[in-house]
């Protein structure tokens, strides 16, 4: 894991393995940004207090929902898992170019053998208010059922939801 941040951030093999192991973030970024945006903004209820919960590609969109001012005033807590937002060929290519912090509270739950989550801990990088959170996921590091069944993720995902 170590070798493959080192690499990331020296080459572009964070691209590679966009290309090769998340091919729904290349779509993504490259031409399915608008039509996947619009579809997840009619699902959004109006004038609510939101709290986002996002895995992989999730934590993508919703940072690019960030950018608009309503959705960023709304978010109580922003909770990323198994993101590649640590990933320069992603972070190059949001709407908010860059390690732009959105302001919202902040919670990234990583394990260390998610090969999606290379690039954690992102609190040194994204600044605050971020909370990461290591998790060990066992024998399949990237599911979201694992992530959310940490204590240290759901308890202020439950917080949150219940303010």
């Amino acid at each position: 894991r170590e070798l493959l941040v080192t690499l990331a951030k020296r080459s572009r093999v964070d691209q590679l393995i966009i290309t090769a192991h998340l091919r729904d973030v290349a779509v993504y970024l490259s031409h399915g940004r608008k039509e996947v945006l619009e579809a997840v903004r009619a699902g959004i209820p109006d004038g609510t207090p939101l709290v986002l919960v996002t895995h992989s590609l999730g934590t993508v969109v919703a940072r690019d929902l960030l950018h608009d001012d309503d959705v960023r005033r709304r978010t109580t807590l922003w909770v990323t898992a198994g993101s590649p937002l640590g990933l320069d060929a992603v972070q190059d290519n949001l709407l908010d170019r860059g390690r732009r912090h959105p302001g919202t509270e902040w919670l990234s739950a990583y394990d260390v053998n998610d090969v999606v989550a290379l690039g954690h801990p992102l609190q040194g990088s994204w600044g605050r208010p971020l909370t990461d959170v290591d998790v060990e996921n066992d024998t399949d590091p990237h599911a979201i059922t694992r992530y959310l069944a940490h204590a240290r993720v759901a308890g202020p995902i439950r917080e949150a939801a219940s303010a």
